[in-house]
């Protein structure tokens, strides 16, 4: 069996996040994209992201615009790494999680965490967005996708 002889850390929710320094790609903050000038104290929100977002991207080196970081990324759940289930469209995730198969420690576990994430799934398919990926960027949805999320 291969061993790196490397320790971690206990798993922390914020490990998943592109929106936390904890999870985020170090090289673009959790943006997946290649922005000169872009740091920490950038929400990703602001003017002159949304006017640089209308040009072309370049897909971040490091994490090849999955947003996360290494550790992140190679945590796996079902083969999937959450980068993997985030690129799922709304309607491709709605099917995974309706058809995953949870027994013992895991379903106790997962119970309420499944139990949202099927709700939200639902909420975004009913209001017409079962087509948009999950990890969209913000500034990247329409008006009309944006207020009918909001």
């Amino acid at each position: 069996m291969p061993s790196c002889n490397r320790s971690f850390a206990e798993l922390d929710p914020r490990l998943f996040s592109y929106n936390s320094k904890h999870g985020w790609c170090e090289s673009c903050y959790g943006t997946g994209v290649a922005i000169k000038g872009f740091d920490a104290e950038q929400s990703g929100e602001e003017i002159w992201w949304n006017e640089w977002f209308e040009g072309e991207a370049a897909a971040c080196g490091d994490c090849e615009g999955r947003r996360l970081n290494p550790v992140a990324l190679n945590v796996l759940f079902r083969k999937r790494s959450v980068a993997e289930l985030a690129a799922l469209p709304v309607d491709g995730a709605r099917r995974f999680f309706d058809s995953l198969k949870l027994v013992g420690r895991e379903r106790e576990i997962a119970r309420d965490l499944l139990a949202e994430i099927r709700s939200r799934l639902t909420f975004l398919h009913d209001v017409g967005l079962g087509y948009i990926s999950l990890d969209r960027a913000a500034p990247t949805l329409s008006g009309g996708e944006a207020q009918r999320i909001g």
